[in-house]
């Protein structure tokens, strides 16, 4: 149970890693979260990570984004992860705050003994009537 709960955190942190590298803009880092198959399933459109770094730069030197994972769901079954959460970012572009919501699932499988992305799947969360 303890390698169970400590395989888990480790999961979930690169998955952190992931989008702490996307709001620092370092690309590199985003890479060595991810699979060599990596794939983001991004609203409908289907991208690779350099996919994910080629959007982003636009927005360097231009944009700010914190990104918080909550509502987060984790389960293990030998060499692979998935996780279910919902993924809030505060941003600024061009000095104007603008909030997103994804809802979102992540599998990720262990490959010379690191968990690596290997699927991510981002919708757009609907807004709710308020």
């Amino acid at each position: 149970m303890k390698q169970t709960a400590m395989e888990l955190r480790e999961a979930t942190q690169i998955l952190q890693n992931y989008f702490d590298a996307a709001s620092e803009f370092d690309y590199q880092k985003m890479r060595d979260q991810c699979s060599a198959s990596f794939l983001l399933f991004e609203d409908g459109e289907i991208w690779t990570v350099e996919d994910h770094i080629n959007f982003l730069k636009q927005y360097e030197g231009k944009a700010s984004i914190d990104y918080s994972l909550e509502d987060v769901n984790r389960t293990i079954q030998d060499e692979v992860v998935w996780i279910t959460h919902r993924n809030k970012a505060r941003a600024t572009i061009e000095g104007q705050p603008v909030d997103f919501e994804w809802i979102e699932s992540v599998i990720l499988r262990k490959e010379d003994g690191e968990w690596k992305l290997a699927l991510l799947h981002s919708t757009t969360a609907k807004k709710t009537g308020n």
